[in-house]
């Protein structure tokens, strides 16, 4: 499923995920796609927490910077906490943060502090444990 998005914005849907383009995020009349991915081909990735949703996400002539704004169709459980991740050559990449307040709305809790979706490409929404937290930085070997 999807849509047509022009330059002063847009928004599409499917796979029970909604997309909103913001106004300046693309240059020309374009389209965007949401196909459902089975969950289960991700399972290798996540050995404890529960795939929600996963999608592959089809858009054309995003500008560099621009943020989509992700949403879902459904309530989700309650008081849960998520994560969206886009699925990388190097893994999975966490792209956002969320939680569901106590009616199961999902919202954004980072703001600026992650990208999220910036670009096309396969993401999982997955609900993760309580009292996570997201640690970024560099592991280096030690030295002696």
């Amino acid at each position: 499923m999807g849509g047509i998005v022009t330059p002063g914005g847009g928004r599409f849907s499917g796979a029970g995920v909604r997309i909103t383009v913001p106004a300046g995020a693309i240059t020309r009349l374009t389209t965007g796609e949401i196909r459902a991915l089975d969950p289960i081909l991700f399972e290798s990735f996540i050995e404890t927490n529960r795939i929600v949703r996963a999608f592959e996400l089809n858009i054309e002539d995003l500008l560099p910077g621009q943020k989509l704004d992700f949403g879902v169709d459904t309530q989700l459980v309650p008081d849960a906490q998520f994560v969206l991740a886009r699925i990388a050559s190097e893994g999975l990449v966490v792209v956002d943060r969320l939680v569901t307040d106590p009616s199961g709305l999902l919202t954004s809790v980072d703001g600026a502090a992650l990208p999220g979706i910036d670009q096309a490409g396969q993401y999982l929404l997955i609900e993760v444990p309580e009292g996570f937290a997201l640690l970024t930085g560099r592991l280096q070997e030690g030295g002696g």
